[in-house]
């Protein structure tokens, strides 16, 4: 495997690169596959980045060993996109509130869907 030659996609600052003909090595763990893949890896740090801004989430982080926690988690079911009031499985779009969480849902669908692969 370390030798052989990949083809993929990886993420390059805020864009997607493709290539045909790198030595794959262990240190290359950011070649993807597919596209899609890289860009829901994109837009998996975009949306970190947003859910730590002061108006959405901040320093709060969900606490899943915390079955009193509430969480409202936004995530992928078949082919849509649902918001969930405190979900018993990880979710990685956890918010603090349901307010919150949906203020998210409403301005950040394009990446919600980018990170979700649809």
């Amino acid at each position: 495997f370390i030798s052989e030659v990949i083809k993929g996609y990886y993420v390059e600052g805020s864009s997607i690169g493709h290539t045909s003909h790198n030595k794959c090595t262990i240190e290359d763990g950011y070649t993807f596959k597919t596209e899609k893949q890289a860009l829901s890896a994109l837009a998996y740090a975009q949306l970190t980045q947003l859910m730590a801004l002061p108006c959405y989430n901040g320093d709060w982080t969900p606490n899943w060993d915390d079955p009193n926690q509430e969480k409202y988690c936004i995530t992928r079911m078949k082919y849509d996109i649902v918001k969930l009031d405190y979900s018993g499985y990880f979710s990685f779009l956890a918010f603090k509130s349901e307010k919150v969480r949906d203020e998210f849902f409403n301005n950040h669908m394009d990446l919600i869907k980018q990170f979700h692969q649809l």
